[in-house]
Parts: C-alpha cells; sequence; structure tokens
C-alpha cells in the first residue's frame, strides 16, 4: 500500500496517451512501473489482445475492478459511478467511445474514476497506444 497522499490527483478531466501494457495510477495522471514493494502500481493495465484492447485489474495489486458503462455522451464530471457490479481479475474490453467506472486503489478509498476511451494510435516507433479522457473523483 502506497502512503497517503503519495500522488495529488488531477482535478479537472484529462487526457492522456499512453503505451500497450502499461499501469496507469489515476491518482498519479501518469503510468507507473510495477514494483514489489507495492509503489507504483496502477488502477488498471491496458493492453492488446488478439481480440483487441483491454483493461485488465487484478487483487494482488489493490485494484477496485472495473465495468463498461457503455456509450455515454454526457460528460465525465457528470457520470455517477456505480456502487456495485466491478469485474476484478478478468479482462475487459476497451471500446472506442465507451466509458468505464474504475474503483480506486484499495489505499485510496471511496474514489472513482471515470474514463472514456477516445482514441486508438501508435508511437513513432509503432508500439500501439491508447488515449483515455478520465475524471477522478
Amino acid at each position: 500500500m502506497d502512503p497517503l497522499g503519495r500522488f495529488e490527483p488531477p482535478k479537472e478531466i484529462t487526457i492522456v496517451t499512453i503505451p500497450q501494457f502499461s499501469d496507469m495510477r489515476f491518482s498519479k495522471g501518469a503510468t507507473v512501473t510495477t514494483k514489489v514493494d507495492g509503489y507504483g502500481r496502477g488502477d488498471l493495465r491496458v493492453m492488446t489482445t488478439t481480440g483487441g484492447w483491454a483493461f485488465y485489474t487484478i487483487a494482488e495489486k489493490f485494484q477496485g475492478g472495473l465495468q463498461d458503462l457503455g456509450e455515454i455522451t454526457d460528460t465525465l464530471d457528470q457520470i455517477e459511478p456505480p456502487q456495485s457490479g466491478y469485474i476484478l481479475g478478468d479482462k475487459v474490453q476497451a471500446i472506442k467511445a465507451h466509458v468505464y467506472a474504475v474503483k480506486s486503489r484499495d489505499d485510496e478509498p471511496d474514489h472513482f474514476i471515470i474514463v472514456r476511451v477516445k482514441e486508438f494510435g501508435e508511437q513513432s516507433d509503432g508500439t500501439p497506444t491508447i488515449t483515455l479522457e478520465y475524471f477522478y473523483r
């Protein structure tokens, strides 16, 4: 578990582009590397699979889970996260324009992140990327 107050979460809707196989830590506003001591573990992992892009959360990393809310056009700061129904320990397909609710890590209790998939792309070296828009609440 991270020390309380380790990161200062963004207070506005934020857009980030990250490469495949990255762990995203929304309170930090960036990807993090997985370390043995627990510091740096993300809220979820983004990856490509044979079926396309996916999000993945696993309990061993103190993650809270996520769920696909479908295609919602409201601004992210207007979307209320559900209190239950989160998937943990499995992949959830990442679909362009879909909105996802993510429960924050166990050391950030009672926080949720609302995430929209904006687009898929690639870095100059050909590494696949995903662009997310999110609001940390």
